[in-house]
């Protein structure tokens, strides 16, 4: 989910490096955006802190945020963010939070950034589906580990946004032009003509 940003950002500066309009993007109705905002919320608190009930807060902002994904479907690359929610959000239920692999030289820093998680934990031998879990390292700017869900969502995102802002595309093939005149011109009439009985020719 720390990727989020970067995958906001990276859309933005698609659709202006294209050339298209950023006041398509501005202008874009999401349905049911309230939810997200509330996952958000609820997930960076958990991400830092173990509240009573914290299990089920956890689905309860997963399953907000994947409620607000499927009311905005209708967009493209929209179901590619769900993928990857959703890769994410599997991963989190199954273990009761994401599994991250620390590297082989990781501080004691690195463990106690997730002691208090409610969202995060270091992996552990009983967890499954690790593959889905934190095990990408980032270098940059620091080390960050991320999930292969988090690749896919950002890569949605970026999908999202710049399909809404790029300027509407022609049909291939020449551009239509209406006839001139004001009058449309009629179809040849090909039907073979009669001759009539006892006309001459000259």
């Amino acid at each position: 989910m720390i990727l989020v940003p970067v995958g906001l950002a990276a859309g933005l500066f698609a659709v202006v490096l294209t050339g298209g309009r950023l006041r398509r993007v501005l202008d874009l109705h999401l349905r049911a955006w309230p939810l997200v905002v509330a996952s958000a919320v609820l997930l960076a608190i958990l991400r830092r802190s173990s509240p009573p009930g914290a299990p089920v807060l956890l689905v309860l902002a997963l399953a907000m945020s994947l409620t607000f994904v499927v009311a905005n479907l209708r967009f493209r690359c929209m179901p590619v963010v769900f993928t990857g929610l959703a890769m994410n959000a599997l991963c989190v239920v199954v273990n009761q939070g994401m599994p991250v692999r620390l590297p082989s030289d990781a501080t004691t820093a690195d463990f106690a950034a997730y002691a208090d998680s409610s969202s995060h934990h270091v992996e552990r031998d009983d967890d499954r589906l690790t593959r889905l879990g934190d095990v990408l390292l980032i270098p940059w700017p620091e080390r960050v580990p991320v999930s292969y869900g988090d690749l896919v969502l950002v890569a949605g995102l970026i999908g999202v946004l710049f399909r809404v802002g790029r300027p509407p595309g022609r049909h291939a093939g020449a551009p239509y032009q209406r006839p001139t005149g004001g009058h449309r011109a009629r179809p040849l009439d090909r039907r073979p003509t009669r001759r009539v009985a006892g006309s001459s020719t000259a």
